[in-house]
């Protein structure tokens, strides 16, 4: 009798089995759907699945960061940092891919995890030197998103200040003031970012230092040239950057800059 119970569990747990790899199955193949509500819907059943099957679905996430279709890259990027440790292997591993684009994804993923992800700085110290400028850029971003808890990335991201690519020497920047603030260099990458010659440069050093502003109020004197700028979009950023420091010397220059047109 009792090993008959134990049959019957057993049984019962390979059924069970069976069936979470059924609905992984089904799962997997609706996140590649040509139908975008379609893919939302399969995407937010993974949190449905049981461990066991969560796991299993950990290397078609992985293999679904290489799609050329974004909506499908960036849903895979958050599942996978929504799946937290269970994930962390193979997104260690996922930054040696031969593709240049799981690389890409596995270090995105890292970053949306934060300070969890604080055991894979070593791994993204590594690919902070890797040969796609994209994927250093990334590598760098998931570093400052880990935050304190990557302060081994320090001498690794001020030599990447130097980076010929000058995204990656923004976001290096930028990591270093999330990191550790009392750093030396990474401010003025910012502030040379600001009347870079490339629009999107720009635009994006408007962006950061209004992250790092209200820490830093030096930098109000360049937001306030920014301002000026031919372009709408950088001059637009620069403003918000001003409002989200919000100091009395920030919302003057606002103001008097609104005064003058």
């Amino acid at each position: 009798m009792g090993r008959g119970l134990v049959l019957a569990a057993g049984l019962l747990a390979l059924l069970g089995l069976a069936s979470g790899c059924a609905k992984r199955q089904a799962i997997s193949h609706r996140l590649v759907s040509d139908n975008l509500r379609v893919r939302r819907m399969a995407f937010g059943e993974l949190g449905s699945l049981d461990a066991a099957a969560r796991q299993q679905a950990i290397p078609d996430l992985v293999h679904l960061l290489k799609s050329n279709n974004p909506s499908i890259s960036d849903m895979a990027v958050d599942a996978l940092a929504g799946f937290g440790n269970a994930a962390l292997p193979a997104l260690v591993a996922g930054l040696k891919h031969r593709d240049e684009r799981v690389r890409a994804g596995a270090a995105e993923a890292l970053g949306a995890m934060g300070p969890a992800a604080a055991l894979a700085t070593g791994a993204l110290l590594e690919s902070l030197a890797d040969r796609n400028s994209f994927v250093r850029l990334r590598s760098a971003a998931a570093l400052g998103m880990i935050g304190p808890g990557a302060e081994d990335a320090v001498a690794d991201l001020l030599a990447r200040l130097r980076d010929d690519d000058a995204y990656v020497r923004l976001e290096s920047a930028r990591a270093l003031f999330r990191i550790d603030p009392l750093q030396p260099d990474w401010l003025d990458i910012l502030l040379y970012g600001i009347i870079d010659p490339e629009m999107d440069v720009r635009y994006q050093s408007a962006e950061m230092l209004g992250e790092v502003g209200s820490a830093t109020p030096s930098v109000i004197p360049a937001l306030a040239l920014a301002l000026d700028d031919g372009n709408f979009f950088v001059a637009l950023t620069a403003a918000e950057a001003l409002k989200s420091i919000g100091s009395e010397e920030a919302l003057r220059v606002l103001r008097g800059h609104r005064a003058r047109r």
